[in-house]
């Protein structure tokens, strides 16, 4: 309006002759005209600005969801179990937002060998069949033939975009176990760590880490149980547990003595190398 009473002010009697009957209120509707249309730009202006700012908040949301750098720390905490699939034949995105199709050729059975986490020496060996649950919408496994059933594991594989590791998560009376393998090409053999507890001497648990190897069941007939040394199978198991690190996972000890100065990087480029490996 104010903008208007002074462009009202500035125009002539005369030029607002030539547009108004001589006996209307030129200036008074000439300062209607105007503070309407500006108002009206204003409005328009508003609207557009809120309506970008609203699709910017649409984005930002996404981005969080699928994990864009520098703002996981601004993501709310997930469930690790959703109440409900988002979509049929795609898992929610808490798994990984895979497809059906995209992770096929992962279903199936693998025979599963460990260390045994109580025996010394002793490889613990068994399956998992992985399938894919309509009810769900996602990629779920189930072990069979354990030798010790009473620990028999089912539940969800969550498989990242980008990553070639899946893990295979058991989430159950607060208890969660996971298993973090390489995603198996074809034909391939599938490794990584297991991370669980264990209960050496009956009640009182401790967590456990191995290294653990899933390998596609072919038509043979695997052995299975715990296998000990003098088994046949015994050396092929043990040498595929023993390739696992470092390239598929490892165990970061605790350090025995301290370098000496010499030895010992500079803080910044230690500080530079623990920002990538984590």
């Amino acid at each position: 309006m104010l903008a208007a009473l002074f462009v009202a002010w500035l125009v002539s009697d005369d030029a607002l002759g030539t547009i108004y009957k001589p006996d209307a209120p030129a200036r008074l509707l000439m300062i209607g005209l105007i503070g309407a249309a500006i108002g009206a730009i204003v409005l328009w202006q508003f609207k557009r600005l809120e309506l970008a700012r609203l699709a910017e908040a649409a984005h930002a949301a996404e981005r969080m969801s699928t994990g864009v750098p520098g703002l996981a720390a601004l993501k709310p905490p997930e469930c690790l179990d959703p109440a409900a699939p988002t979509k049929p034949g795609v898992a929610a995105q808490i798994y990984g937002g895979y497809s059906y199709e995209s992770v096929s050729d992962l279903v199936g059975g693998y025979i599963c060998f460990r260390p045994a986490l109580t025996a010394a020496g002793v490889i613990s060996a068994y399956l998992i069949d992985v399938h894919w649950d309509k009810e769900t919408s996602c990629l779920t496994f189930d072990e069979k033939d354990r030798k010790d059933a009473a620990h028999a594991q089912r539940g969800r594989v969550y498989i990242p975009d980008g990553r070639q590791f899946m893990s295979l998560v058991t989430v159950e009376g607060g208890s969660i176990r996971l298993v973090t393998v390489s995603r198996p090409a074809e034909g391939k053999t599938a490794r990584g760590l297991i991370m669980t507890l264990s209960n050496p001497s009956g009640i009182q648990f401790t967590p456990a880490s191995a290294p653990i190897v899933l390998r596609r069941l072919a038509d043979q007939n695997p052995r299975l149980g715990f296998i000990r040394p003098d088994a046949p199978e015994y050396e092929s198991y043990r040498a595929e547990l023993a390739a696992v690190a470092p390239a598929f996972g490892f165990f970061a000890g605790a350090p025995q003595t301290a370098p000496s100065a010499d030895a010992r990087p500079t803080a910044a480029a230690e500080e530079a190398r623990l920002s990538l490996v984590g």
